[in-house]
């Protein structure tokens, strides 16, 4: 174990170990992902749930590196938005196409009806067109990156705070406004965790926390205060896991405090100083989180062909958790081949306009 940031440090020294803190997180989300899939899979739909209000690691992590990489450019016009979602684009689609090709092959080899299978407008990741199973995160990822150069506007212009009141009324007004009108929750993604659009909101907050002035938040500096942030977001992330839990529509009402809880826990992590367990292996898994996302159904389904999974035994959750670093060593692979094609396509793009 490394303590990942220490005061001493440079600035670029501090830089790094801010990522560490994001990759931290991320592979903290996807390893919850991936083991409720399996448990939900392969044992029971009891806990399913719990790793989609982790799902939100990814969202407020997305948008502060995002803002991190606009902020790299020296002037923001039209030309920098047009660059910034060209390198957006080629960083979700590629593999996203891939994986969703390969379900779509797995589910007519299971004679699946043609009304049951991905949609032309799944393989385009509309951000406003509901995706399939797993793959719902990427147009709603896709709608956050659409937003994030308004997001990144308004923040230079009105700074962190003000940006932050900002985003908070506009998220009140509107999950206000959806409770009175009285939508029904669908498993549509415009609503995650009961609060419509609230990955959206958890995204724009994550853009406030670069241009925070860490000294005002002393009180959230140290351990504890990391830990009790962490305790509120697993609670937040079990209110909003079943609508009507403790009382009608609970889940309703606990989705602001979801959205903040996020909120506080990010930013109790990048004011502290930190020791983390495991931190080698789960920042690999968090680099990597995307194609392990995208294609670890695939590894249930390869395990599963070749009989080492079985529906409720435990030996098979041993020999999953045997082979994960062969399918870790696969998406790396996977995922290094790809941008590298993907730089020689884009580069030769550039050049010839």
């Amino acid at each position: 174990m490394q303590v990942f940031c220490k005061k001493t440090l440079t600035h670029m020294n501090a830089d790094l170990t801010t990522n560490e803190k994001i990759s931290y997180l991320r592979g903290l989300a996807i390893i919850a992902v991936v083991m409720n899939h399996y448990v939900i899979w392969n044992y029971s739909r009891s806990i399913e749930g719990f790793a989609n209000g982790i799902v939100a690691f990814f969202f407020i992590t997305s948008g502060y590196c995002v803002y991190k990489s606009l902020e790299k450019y020296t002037v923001f016009n039209i030309n920098t938005v047009k660059r910034f979602l060209f390198k957006r684009f080629f960083r979700l689609y590629p593999l996203y196409l891939v994986s969703l090709v390969l379900y779509t092959v797995y589910l007519i080899s299971k004679g699946a009806a043609s009304y049951d299978l991905p949609s032309f407008m799944n393989f385009l990741a509309f951000p406003f067109y509901e995706a399939p199973r797993w793959y719902w995160f990427i147009p709603s990822l896709l709608q956050c990156y659409l937003i994030a150069p308004f997001l990144f506007l308004i923040i230079k212009k009105y700074g962190p705070l003000k940006t932050l009141t900002i985003i908070l009324t506009v998220m009140s007004i509107t999950h206000i406004s959806y409770v009175i009108i009285g939508l029904p929750i669908t498993r549509s993604y415009f609503v995650y965790r009961f609060m419509f659009l609230s990955h959206l909101f958890i995204f724009s907050l994550s853009f406030c926390l670069s241009g925070i002035n860490k000294d005002k938040f002393k009180l959230l500096s140290g351990n504890a205060s990391l830990f009790i942030s962490f305790l509120v977001f697993l609670s937040m992330v079990y209110l909003t896991r079943v609508n009507n839990m403790i009382f009608n529509n609970s889940a309703l009402f606990a989705a602001p405090l979801f959205v903040l809880s996020t909120f506080l826990l990010m930013l109790c992590t990048l004011n502290n100083d930190i020791v983390l367990p495991f931190k080698k292996i789960i920042n690999i898994l968090g680099n990597y989180s995307y194609p392990v996302y995208l294609f670890h159904f695939f590894y249930f389904y390869l395990l599963d062909k070749f009989g080492l999974i079985t529906h409720g035994n435990t030996k098979s959750m041993i020999f999953t958790l045997i082979l994960s670093p062969i399918f870790l060593l696969a998406c790396v692979a996977i995922e290094k081949s790809t941008k590298s094609m993907v730089a020689k396509f884009t580069g030769t793009f550039l050049e010839a306009r």
